[in-house]
């Protein structure tokens, strides 16, 4: 019950967030600046964290670890640059609403497919008529979002 009400909570944390960074990029004239602002305050407060918390080291250490991992792996932080950008640009223009039914539409579709086929690493869950009804009536909502 604990992660699902921590994961509701981040949930929660998301539009908070985009609204805070489609102010920080207007204020900044570039949500550019904005994400790299974001980031930097995101990196300090983990690094933070991890010395405070006093995290060890992999077996063999960062460096040897890091060596096994696929390539993909480093994606992370791209990805995660590239929608903390986006949502400093279009967020305030789209309105958080908005902006959040859109980003959680793509995050189901991803989500459907990445379970589907267990890629990534993630244990595969075939995707069912039921799953793809959900999705289809958040794409609808959308649609009402847009229109409200």
């Amino acid at each position: 019950m604990l992660p699902l009400l921590i994961t509701l909570l981040a949930g929660v944390a998301l539009p908070v967030q985009a609204g805070i960074n489609s102010r920080l990029g207007r204020e900044m004239g570039s949500p550019f600046i904005a994400a790299l602002i974001s980031f930097l305050i995101g990196t300090v407060s983990i690094l933070i964290f991890v010395l405070l918390s006093r995290v060890t080291a992999p077996e063999g250490g960062f460096g040897v670890t890091a060596s096994r991992l696929p390539w993909w792996i480093w994606l992370g932080g791209v990805i995660g640059a590239v929608f903390i950008t986006v949502s400093a640009a279009f967020a305030g223009r789209l309105g958080l609403t908005l902006f959040s039914a859109v980003v959680i539409a793509g995050q189901l579709l991803a989500s459907v497919t990445l379970d589907h086929f267990g890629l990534l690493g993630a244990e595969r869950h075939p995707v069912s008529l039921l799953r793809l009804a959900g999705i289809a009536l958040l794409i609808a909502g959308i649609a009402l979002i847009r229109r409200g």
